[in-house]
């Protein structure tokens, strides 16, 4: 248990974390001003790669998708086409951005970002 209050719980969590859900690459990276991001791997044939996010109808993964890529080879896996969301949206509470004083703003820590994931994951693998 963190003894840490919410607006800090993010020193206490990985930077990134890989995973496999409904059959699909999952992955969370922790972007330069400490939000969270949660992405999904889409292997060549599936019906969304090489897609742009918002080609991509989704269903209540965190307000929506707002990243599609290919993979680097160094944050996200070479050979997939990247697709995900940022917790950086108004009302995302954001630990290196100043622009959090007017308060209410809600840190979407790991447990909640892997959720997400996992709920896009299962939507992809639907859509297979």
């Amino acid at each position: 248990m963190s003894l840490l209050s919410d607006e800090w719980k993010w020193l206490e969590e990985p930077n990134k974390e890989d995973f496999e859900h409904a059959g699909i690459r999952c992955l969370i990276l922790r972007d330069r001003f400490m939000w969270l991001g949660g992405y999904v791997g889409l292997a060549e044939g599936h019906p969304h790669y090489g897609k742009h996010f918002r080609d991509i109808e989704v269903d209540g993964v965190h307000r929506g998708l707002n990243f599609s890529g290919r993979g680097d080879g160094e944050k996200r896996e070479a050979g997939l086409w990247w697709i995900g969301f940022y917790c950086d949206r108004p009302g995302d509470y954001v630990p290196g951005r100043l622009d959090n004083l007017k308060g209410g703003e809600i840190y979407r820590d790991i447990n909640y970002v892997r959720d997400e994931v996992k709920k896009l994951a299962k939507q992809m693998k639907d859509a297979a």
